[in-house]
């Protein structure tokens, strides 16, 4: 369930119950705060980064949106405005908020971890999308913040994912038992490492949630079921996610239900959401048959 259908489900609970008690049907100022939802990548310039009102369910639009990125200096521990982005500036110069490249944070990257607030976005009333574009360092710390009329300012603070390489990934088969043996490079400020199996070519039914692993070093060696190895097709291929400690904690936590929700933990100040780093790698794995694969020291 997304943030958004949690909140279109709140508002049409107090919709019934407001209509029971003969209540306005649609209540103004519900709250002031603000969504915020920003997953920052050091191998793009551009970040994606999405806005709305908790109470969307009421408002329509936001006006004056404007979202700003610092950086934090290592010396003075003070705060250095990177780059800025304007709604209004944006509307002049014939931008829209509900780009193709916003929709979906990751698009295919990681369909793994697809059930969970951050898979999809809907864009439309109150939701904008915006694309601030900013060299980041590895490593660093960056505060992304965003304001609008009448609302309050939410921030959030995260270090920079840095760069790493899949140094080895092989598959060994024997009598339907898989085992997969993967080695990477370790990555500046990464807090865990993402690990999942898809086919290089083409598509399947069974490809989505076949299989993820949680590392918390830089090798993996264990089973691999049935499932995730016929769904990986002829040429598997092997994707994995470095993420920074707010985005793991954002996408491992929480359950959607009903009415009764438990939100994934959040870093946003003054509102909610949240303000993380990652960075994505793939690589083709080899196939060994039946051989024993040994790690080596």
């Amino acid at each position: 369930m997304t943030t958004k259908d949690r909140l279109v489900g709140l508002g049409f609970l107090a919709a019934v119950l407001g209509a029971c008690e003969e209540l306005p049907l649609q209540p103004t100022g519900l709250s002031d705060q603000l969504i915020l939802h920003v997953v920052l990548n050091a191998d793009s310039v551009r970040h994606v980064v999405d806005v709305a009102p908790v109470d969307g369910y009421t408002t329509r639009a936001l006006t004056n949106v404007t979202v700003r990125i610092h950086r934090r200096d290592p010396h003075s521990k003070g705060w250095h405005l990177v780059t800025e982005w304007d709604s209004t500036k944006a509307v002049a110069a014939g931008t829209t908020f509900s780009g193709k490249d916003c929709g979906i944070w990751f698009g295919s990257d990681w369909p793994y971890l697809g059930n969970g607030p951050v898979s999809t976005i809907v864009q439309g009333q109150g939701w904008y999308c915006m694309r601030p574009e900013a060299v980041l360092e590895p490593g660093a710390t960056y505060r992304v913040e965003a304001t609008a009329d009448g609302r309050v300012r939410a921030f959030g603070e995260t270090r920079v994912v840095g760069g790493f390489e899949i140094e080895r990934a092989a598959l060994a088969s024997n009598d339907g038992s898989h085992s997969l043996a993967a080695a990477w490079s370790r990555s500046t400020a990464a807090h865990r490492y993402l690990m999942g199996v898809r086919r290089r070519y083409g598509n399947c039914s069974t490809c989505g949630r076949a299989w993820y692993a949680e590392v918390e070093g830089t090798r993996f060696q264990g089973h691999v079921p049935q499932i995730a190895v016929d769904s990986a097709g002829a040429v598997p291929m092997l994707d994995m996610l470095a993420v920074d400690r707010h985005f793991h904690a954002f996408l491992t936590t929480g359950d959607g239900g009903n009415l009764h929700d438990v939100h994934p933990v959040q870093n946003v100040v003054g509102g909610y959401g949240v303000v993380g780093s990652y960075l994505h790698r793939s690589r083709a794995i080899e196939k060994r048959g039946s051989s024993p694969i040994q790690m080596g020291n």
